[in-house]
């Protein structure tokens, strides 16, 4: 073999193992660009964590968003002391209890406190998801206690504290 037939055969070995890296990449790239459709279990998730996410830290104006208008002004009294006289602490998805094409059943486990107490609590609460066309955006459309402390989601609850005492230096004691 001649060297100017070496050459021309190294040349193109090189000329086309500088071409599969892109080949390569592009695979990826455009597998990326098919699995851009979210599954509405996904779209579902993302509404549930964005939600309860942006009422945990007091964004009600950005939670309500994600709320059936129909039900935003019972959300919206529901969660009024929260950021203020209810500190949320934890959120902690509890799993799909039932889902189906235009409805899902969600737990959702809070753990929050009152500052004027110090004392951790922990609710459960059983959201309720709809979505219209199937495919669409879910919105949340009723919540309720399911399971542990009152007092979250707006109930009637009697704070008792004890009286102050009058002293100079006041111990606090924390259980």
């Amino acid at each position: 073999m001649g060297w100017h037939r070496l050459r021309r055969l190294i040349l193109r070995l090189l000329e086309l193992e500088l071409k599969r890296p892109l080949a390569a990449m592009a695979a990826p790239i455009a597998l990326a660009g098919c699995m851009g459709a979210m599954s509405p279990a996904m779209k579902l998730d993302d509404a549930v964590k964005e939600t309860n996410d942006a009422a945990r830290f007091g964004r009600t104006d950005l939670a309500v968003e994600r709320v059936m208008p129909a039900s935003r002004s019972a959300f919206v009294k529901r969660h009024r002391l929260w950021g203020g006289d209810v500190r949320i602490v934890d959120v902690e998805y509890g799993g799909v209890e039932k889902m189906s094409a235009g409805e899902a059943v969600i737990l959702v486990g809070f753990g929050w406190f009152r500052p004027s107490e110090g004392r951790l609590r922990t609710t459960t609460v059983r959201q309720t998801w709809r979505n219209d066309k199937g495919a669409g955006p879910w919105f949340l459309y009723d919540e309720e206690r399911v399971a542990g402390d009152l007092g979250l989601l707006g109930e009637q609850v009697t704070v008792v504290q004890p009286p102050k005492k009058t002293v100079q230096f006041e111990t606090t004691v924390i259980k």
